[in-house]
This record gives structure tokens, C-alpha cells and sequence, in this order.
């Protein structure tokens, strides 16, 4: 090979491992900005809220078809794939869908959903959600190949089970915060609209979801900051939550529950519950582990045999 091949530059026509997540963004940002205006009406008589919608929506269909454009001009790929540029409208994308999606599924306001919390607008609300997910995606990945930064696996890493405590942190503050929207809502007031029961398993969920949300919050802080979490009483926070989940979701889910109708307090709720349970497995799971290399060493100790396995730390969870 002459020293003219060996010194040529590289190429730069890669096509970026995020073109076909900004494809699926750009027809869901199209879809989300149609129903927006759809629900809207008329100018004259719009709300703040859904102004609010149809800007994100707006400015999302906007960038999302620039980066398409980008993506496939290979003048154009070289300015932005990998660049600061893209990092700041992945930023705007999370931060807008976020607020986006918080707006649209608030019932005060009846847009995606109604009064009760009800969906309402399907492609509004079911898309405002794959939007945000889509645009989170987009910028985790956006950190991993541009700054080597694996969100995902720094999670993981960090302790075991801390994605899964994470992710109930996560839904159980929706779980908390849908449930004291629909009492604001329907029971909030000298009269209200829905009945006592009704308004009962209203508050069952926001008590729930509030336990849900301090106990996840206070297991994720120590395993951030590194202090020991002992696991007995991470997996007795597991059993208790996969208890008081379940009775969350008998009452609120039920046919005279605030989450009967399909929306956010009725996909957190069984979320949480479903969260827990894979929680309580796997504390489950490390518990069968040590108690079997237990019964080996002891096995091994009365044969007169060296047993070499190490036994999972219960006390803490450096080596679950």
C-alpha cells in the first residue's frame, strides 16, 4: 500500500446510530403536533396549555425534521451528528417533552384526557409519551457514543437493583402525582363530583404512591452515595411495597377506582406493582444463591474439604 493511502483522512459519510431514532421522533412530533391543533380549535379561544402543546409539538416537528435533513446531506452530517448542536436540541427535546407530556395528561386541563383522567385523545396522549421516551433514548445515546458516557450501564453498575429502584422512583411519583390531580379534580371542594368511595380509593393511591416514592428515593440515595443498604431490609422493602402495591391496584384499577379508565394512574399503578414484584424476585433469587453456597461450605467444612466460593454479603449490597 502506497503512503498516500496510509495518510488519507478518514472518511466522514458514517451514517450516526441515532438517524433512525430522529425518524421515529420526527413522525411522532408530526402526529403530536396534528392532534394538538386538532384539540385545540380555534385560536381565539385557546388555553395556555394548549398553546403550550402546540408549541413543543411545533418546535419538535421543526428540529426533528432538520435533523432528518442532516442526517441524510452529508455536508450538512458533519456539523451536526456528534455535535454541541445536537446536544443542545436533544436537551430542549427532554426538557420540552417532559413539560409536554406533564401538560397534555393533566386532566385541569382536558386535553389528552379528560376530567377523570380518562384518555381521551389517543394519538395525542399515547404519542406525547413515545415522544418524550423517543427524545430520552436519543439523548442517552447521544452521551454514550459522543462522550463515552453509558447511562444505562452506569446504573447498573452502581449497585445491583438499581435500575428496577429507580424505575419504581420513577412511577411511583406518577402514581402520586395522578392520583392528587383526579382528587383536585372531582373530590376537592365543598361539593364534590364523584362519590365518597370513589374519592376514598383516590386517596388510597396518592398514600401509596407517596409510600412508594420515599421508600424507592431513600434505597436509591444510599446506593448513589455508597452506603451499606443491608439486605434484609431492602428485600423487606421489596415484600411490603409488592403487598401495598397490590392493594393499590385493587382499589384504584377497580370499576369504582380513579384508575378504572385507561391513563396515567392506571399504567403507573400496575406498573409499580409490576416493578416490585420483579424487586422482590430478585432479592429472592440472591437469597436462594447465598443460602445454597452457605450449605455447600458447611457441607465442604464437615467432609474436610476447602470450599473456595465466595458468599454473597447480605449485610450490604457491595456484592449483590
Amino acid at each position: 500500500m502506497s503512503d498516500s493511502d496510509d495518510n488519507s483522512p478518514p472518511t466522514t459519510s458514517m451514517r450516526s446510530p441515532r438517524f433512525g431514532h430522529w425518524a421515529f421522533m420526527f413522525v411522532f412530533s408530526i402526529i403530536t403536533l396534528g392532534s394538538s391543533v386538532e384539540t385545540a380549535g380555534d385560536s381565539s379561544d385557546r388555553s395556555s396549555a394548549q398553546n403550550w402543546a402546540i408549541c413543543v409539538s411545533a418546535l419538535s416537528f421543526l428540529f426533528t425534521a432538520a435533523a432528518v435533513i442532516f442526517h441524510v446531506w452529508s455536508i450538512m452530517s458533519t456539523l451536526f451528528i456528534g455535535t454541541k448542536f445536537e446536544g443542545i436540541i436533544l436537551g430542549f427535546l427532554v426538557i420540552g417533552w417532559a413539560a409536554g407530556v406533564a401538560t397534555v395528561s393533566d386532566s385541569d386541563h382536558e386535553l389528552a384526557v379528560d376530567s377523570e383522567g380518562r384518555v381521551s385523545n389517543g394519538n395525542l396522549y399515547y404519542f406525547s409519551w413515545a415522544s418524550f421516551v423517543c427524545s430520552v433514548t436519543l439523548a442517552a445515546n447521544f452521551l454514550q457514543h459522543v462522550f463515552n458516557i453509558d447511562v444505562g450501564a452506569e446504573i447498573r453498575n452502581k449497585a445491583k437493583r438499581m435500575t428496577l429502584w429507580s424505575s419504581l422512583l420513577a412511577i411511583s411519583l406518577i402514581v402520586m402525582a395522578s392520583a392528587s390531580n383526579v382528587y383536585e379534580s372531582v373530590c376537592d371542594g365543598a361539593e364534590p363530583v364523584e362519590t365518597s368511595k370513589y374519592c376514598k380509593r383516590t386517596a388510597v393511591g396518592i398514600s401509596f404512591g407517596c409510600i412508594g416514592t420515599l421508600v424507592s428515593l431513600a434505597i436509591v440515595v444510599a446506593k448513589i452515595t455508597d452506603r451499606a443498604t443491608p439486605f434484609l431490609y431492602e428485600a423487606l422493602c421489596a415484600y411490603v411495597l409488592v403487598l401495598f402495591n397490590a392493594i393499590c391496584v385493587a382499589f384504584v384499577t377497580s370499576n369504582d377506582g380513579p384508575g378504572a379508565p385507561l391513563g396515567n394512574l392506571y399504567y403507573s399503578t400496575w406498573g409499580s406493582f409490576l416493578v416490585s414484584l420483579l424487586l422482590a424476585k430478585s432479592c429472592f433469587e440472591d437469597y436462594q444463591v447465598a443460602k445454597h453456597i452457605m450449605q455447600e461450605q458447611q457441607n465442604g467444612a464437615h467432609n474436610g474439604e476447602f470450599v473456595s466460593q465466595e458468599q454473597p454479603n447480605l449485610r450490604g449490597d457491595e456484592n449483590i
